[in-house]
């Protein structure tokens, strides 16, 4: 299993056609999954279920303003769901490799590192990438060893 994370705030366009095209030559085959809670806004719910094939929403990680991080991972009561679904997910489209998105560019600023970490436990993956934008080259991506 591969994990990584991306904040679609790294690349923002003013164009959400040319932020979708970025992301869906990035995204390939893998599966992405959307953990905002509300999936508009720059990047909308409508245009990235018909742009890319295998874009998930999983509603049940949602982002919360002034989050405290160290509390979500322990005690998010949707956290164990939402695990569920990618699950059921990684297992219908016969992937390896997801990518969790938000909005936020900066990963460490972000729920979706703590979201990672527990997939991460879950699939015994050692390692996740954190994207800082689609452009990046693979030799180039921050690597973050899960402690």
């Amino acid at each position: 299993m591969e994990i990584e994370t991306i904040g679609y705030g790294a690349f923002y366009s003013h164009n959400e056609m040319d932020m979708i095209k970025t992301l869906k030559d990035y995204v390939g085959d893998s599966i992405l999954i959307d953990v905002r809670a509300k999936p508009y806004g720059a990047l909308n719910y409508p245009t990235l279920k018909k742009e890319i094939s295998k874009y998930h929403s999983v509603k049940e990680f949602g982002n919360t303003e002034n989050i405290d991080l160290k509390f979500f991972e322990v005690n998010n009561k949707n956290l164990e769901l939402g695990i569920k679904r990618i699950i059921e997910l990684v297992q219908r489209h016969k992937t390896n490799k997801i990518i969790l998105m938000c909005a936020e560019g900066n990963a460490n600023k972000c729920h979706r590192v703590h979201i990672a970490n527990k997939l991460a436990k879950k699939f015994g993956v050692n390692e996740i990438n954190h994207l800082n934008s689609p452009e990046v080259n693979k030799r180039d991506l921050q690597k973050k060893l899960i402690l």
